[in-house]
């Protein structure tokens, strides 16, 4: 479960910025009816609600730090609305109840409770439906060239484990190109899953050799040295340092002696303009990731020196895109 955010929740940031906006600066300009009497109301649910939640927890009065749910938020619609509209006109003369006030907090209300109801969903659940059609438009066919770099090298391995499959839009390839493969699909994300094995009966793909293992890294216990290949792409830059070091040492305790490792990913190129592009592309998908799926890491911590201290060699390296991708094979020697 992610932990809400309170004042820092993304649409409670987002509704007090429009509430100062339409307060201070659109209505000193304007005349029009909406923005005097309802443009601030339809904000009031989603700005004000989580900083009064915070206020409970700070008091001792809310007991844990989940989203609210819908019986919270309705509890606090109608408690407010109440007392905005029917109790305060009674007790001052400069208040007046407006009940069309309170059509727009049930408003304010829904759309806060759709989305906080979506972003409850723990890690990249919110985003599985729509990550095929998110990377087709910012990336095109670039992620996937990162995937498939090295699939002729893996020709020979028998069990794949690919840690943090996602989607799966590489399974097709690799199972294609090596008839005798049989692949270990792990993911925190059950809706990827999903998503990951609908898209490969789609392709037509054998599912005796795919086992999907709904597991999150570094908690999973694979068995040891079973897998002579490790795919993980555009997965070992979701972790912070500490726990990046712990997924590391998991998956080298399940490769065998002789196991390749794939790693597709980011990377930070040494100088120049390419190296001041690929800080503001990293900058705003971390800052996108944070806010969407609780993402822990901050930013790229490159796994090569945990790799090489497991045994493992780089054997080769692509990059591509100014040096912003890169699709390593990495080799330990049995």
């Amino acid at each position: 479960m992610r932990r809400f955010r309170y004042g820092l929740d993304p649409l409670c940031l987002l509704s007090c910025g429009l509430y100062a906006a339409c307060r201070w600066l659109i209505r000193p300009h304007t005349s029009a009816v909406f923005w005097h009497s309802y443009s601030t109301d339809y904000l009031f649910i989603p700005a004000a609600l989580p900083l009064m939640l915070w206020v409970y927890r700070r008091l001792g009065l809310r007991a844990h730090d989940q989203f609210p749910d819908w019986p919270e938020i309705g509890l606090h619609f109608v408690v407010w609305s109440i007392a905005a509209e029917g109790v305060a006109p009674l007790l001052f003369k400069s208040a007046t109840g407006d009940w069309w006030d309170v059509v727009t907090y049930a408003v304010g209300a829904v759309i806060a409770g759709g989305w906080w109801t979506l972003a409850s969903r723990p890690g990249f659940d919110l985003l599985a439906p729509h990550y095929t059609w998110m990377e087709k438009v910012l990336a095109g066919p670039r992620l996937q060239r990162c995937r498939t770099a090295w699939i002729d090298e893996l020709a020979g391995t028998r069990r794949l484990l690919v840690a943090g499959v996602g989607h799966g839009p590489a399974l097709a390839a690799v199972l294609r190109r090596n008839p005798d493969l049989r692949v270990t699909c792990v993911d925190a994300s059950a809706r990827m899953l999903t998503v990951a094995r609908r898209r490969a009966r789609r392709a037509g793909l054998d599912m005796s050799r795919l086992e999907f293992v709904h597991a999150s890294l570094p908690a999973w216990r694979p068995p040891e040295a079973h897998y002579d290949a490790i795919a993980t792409h555009f997965f070992l830059d979701c972790f912070p340092p500490r726990e990046l070091a712990a997924v590391i040492a998991t998956l080298a305790r399940a490769a065998t002696p002789g196991a390749l490792w794939v790693v597709s990913d980011f990377a930070l190129p040494a100088r120049g303009p390419a190296r001041w592009r690929a800080r503001a592309v990293h900058k705003l998908m971390y800052l996108f990731f944070r806010l969407t799926t609780g993402l822990p890491a901050r930013r790229l911590t490159p796994p090569d020196t945990l790799l090489a201290a497991h045994g493992f060699r780089l054997q080769q390296r692509a990059t591509q895109d100014w040096g912003l991708l890169h699709a390593d094979l990495w080799g330990r020697q049995g």
